[in-house]
């Protein structure tokens, strides 16, 4: 009986010292984890940061473009042919001559 109990103490203490091992080990881990997390937010968010600024780099470029100065006079053209249309009709409406 006494062997047994010797025994079983010394399995306790064994599985004790397991236990603090894997627990050990296991705040490690989750020390990793809590760095990983920093570090991926962080990155997360100098990536939206940079993101934000080709995008303003895009739009100041776009704004610069021969593309944008086409779409710019085509508008204006549009628009000033609809006025123009629109003036000369309140023009004929109201009996006014063409010369």
């Amino acid at each position: 009986m006494l062997a047994e109990r010797t025994s079983r103490a010394s399995e306790e203490e064994a599985l004790r010292t397991e236990l603090e091992v894997a627990l050990e080990g296991k705040t490690v881990v989750e020390a990793e984890l809590k760095e990983t997390r920093t570090r991926t937010a962080e990155e997360i968010e100098r990536l939206r940061a940079e993101v934000a600024n080709a995008r303003t780099l895009g739009k100041e470029k776009f704004l610069k473009s021969l593309e944008f100065d086409r779409l710019c006079v085509k508008k204006f053209v549009a628009y000033f042919k609809s006025d123009f249309d629109g003036a000369v009709a309140q023009f004929r409406a109201n009996d006014f001559p063409e010369e």
